[in-house]
């Protein structure tokens, strides 16, 4: 199996790294260090030979790592003030179909002189969800889990018309449009793609695995959406209704 874990053996994958927040030493920055064991333990594999890849997503080129079994991963960069997003990839070679195992780190550098902001705090927008917690009449809000804000990011998001928001035109979708103004073959792919399109431009903290359309009799029509949220790992899902 591939993994990837942190030098006291603690499996990233399970356990993803903590968001961090560095404050800079003007004018240099501050120092992040990396340091990631990429493993294959598969006894059935003859060499074992695997990559390990880290992109600071800095507009640096990505550096790739390769050896046989185990590949230690030490590097360090300094970091300019802002926020940044950090991937190590690892990566067999077994064919056809080569496994890869992926750890974000989520890093941002406050600037000399300023104050870091406390861990855990909410980034809006913030939507009331249809049922349980937080709703319309209980806004309380467990900041040990990103998964509250996320689901009120994303409903923002794409039940929002692209034109709708002053300044940021292009914020929003295109699914009412997609969903009541076209009758064409493969209606669900095109939802999909429009909702990929917004979180990869607008909420880059989560993944979309999958949707379901269903339309009810009242002619509404209700798009299930599940995600996985790439700060936790957590798999979740969200409805969005859209009434003609």
């Amino acid at each position: 199996m591939l993994t990837i874990t942190d030098f006291q053996g603690n499996n990233l994958l399970y356990s993803p790294p903590a968001d961090s927040k560095l404050l800079a030493s003007a004018p240099t920055g501050a120092p992040f260090k990396i340091n990631v064991m990429v493993e294959e333990n598969d006894p059935t594999l003859p060499h074992a030979y695997i990559n390990g890849t880290v992109d600071w997503h800095d507009g640096s080129r990505p550096v790739v790592y390769s050896g046989t079994g185990t590949l230690a991963i030490e590097t360090t960069k300094s970091l300019l003030p802002g926020d940044y997003f950090i991937s190590v990839v690892g990566q067999n070679f077994v064919a056809p179909a080569p496994s890869v195992v992926e750890v974000n780190y989520f890093v941002t550098v406050i600037p000399s002189g300023l104050q870091a902001p406390p861990a855990n705090v909410l980034i809006g927008p913030i939507l009331p969800k249809d049922e349980g917690t937080p709703n319309a009449e209980q806004w309380d809000f467990t900041t040990s889990t990103d998964i509250n804000i996320l689901v009120s990011s994303l409903k923002m998001l794409l039940m929002t018309n692209k034109g709708e928001r002053l300044m940021l035109p292009e914020y929003g979708t295109t699914l009412r449009q997609i969903i009541f103004q076209q009758n064409v073959a493969g209606i669900e792919s095109m939802i999909q793609q429009e909702i990929v399109d917004a979180v990869t431009a607008w909420e880059p903290r989560v993944v979309l695995q999958s949707i379901s359309v269903d339309r009810r009799e009242n002619k509404s029509v209700v798009v299930t959406a599940a995600f996985i949220s790439k700060l936790s790992q957590t798999g979740f899902s969200t409805n969005l209704i859209f009434q003609p």
